[in-house]
């Protein structure tokens, strides 16, 4: 998500709601930018706060745009996560958005996480640096509805 911070720092008239303090920290001088930053349970590992009160939070608002990560992808079972309660971050983000970016590198297609997100279909968009590997995971997007968009070669 921190590349995606990067990217919006010089937008107008923004307004960025987040419970990640590295994004917050990235935008917090934007001089066009407003910031909301969740209160909750903190986490060190991920540099962001989870609970019931960020996802009360998220809630208040109703965003033009929401951005998701993920901690594993299934062909069968969508987007999965390690972490219950990141879940439920995740899910107050899809709820509370119009259109839903699932932002992902190819690598998720290979883990196991047990912590159900979404399916794919309800992102409007998924963006990814390669298509998957197996046939499975390829039909499973097409199905989806989502756009697609494979942005590989991007340096950082």
């Amino acid at each position: 998500m921190q590349f995606v911070a990067s990217a919006l720092r010089n937008h107008t008239d923004l307004t960025v709601v987040t419970n990640n303090v590295d994004v917050a920290h990235s935008l917090g001088n934007a001089p066009n930018v407003e910031l909301h930053l969740a209160g909750g349970i903190w986490r060190a590992n991920d540099h962001d706060v989870v609970g019931p009160e960020a996802v009360k939070f998220f809630g208040k608002f109703y965003a033009m745009f929401s951005v998701i990560g993920a901690g594993a992808l299934s062909p069968e079972h969508g987007v999965l996560d390690f972490s219950y309660a990141e879940a439920q971050i995740a899910n107050a983000l899809i709820e509370n958005s119009r259109t839903r970016f699932l932002a992902v590198d190819s690598s998720k297609w290979g883990r196991d996480a047990s912590v159900r997100v979404a399916p794919f279909s309800r992102f409007t968009h998924i963006v990814t640096d390669q298509p998957p590997e197996q046939r499975a995971g390829t039909e499973a997007l097409a199905a989806s509805g989502a756009e697609i968009m494979i942005c590989d070669g991007i340096e950082a």
